[in-house]
């Protein structure tokens, strides 16, 4: 056995934490149209800042009634 150090790779952080974004980002959207949404910051800067969102929300039936579920949970004006 040696004495020095292993080198491991961390980039599995690095990756775990991109996972982490990209699964948060949709995610946020619910909290944040409920807390943001109604006139405490302007809905078109939401709507800017999920226009991926959005996108997808247009051109996939599925993924508008996910997000429209996914929504309506976090916003009941919305159900």
């Amino acid at each position: 056995m040696s004495d020095e150090p292993k080198n491991r790779p961390r980039g599995w952080i690095g990756r775990a934490l991109f996972a982490m974004l990209l699964l948060a980002y949709p995610l946020s959207i619910g909290p944040a149209y409920r807390y943001w949404g109604f006139g405490a910051v302007d809905v078109r800067i939401l709507n800017g800042a999920y226009a991926p969102v959005w996108w997808v929300w247009r051109v996939s039936e599925p993924a508008k009634k996910t997000i429209n579920w996914y929504v309506g949970l976090w916003v009941p004006a919305m159900k």
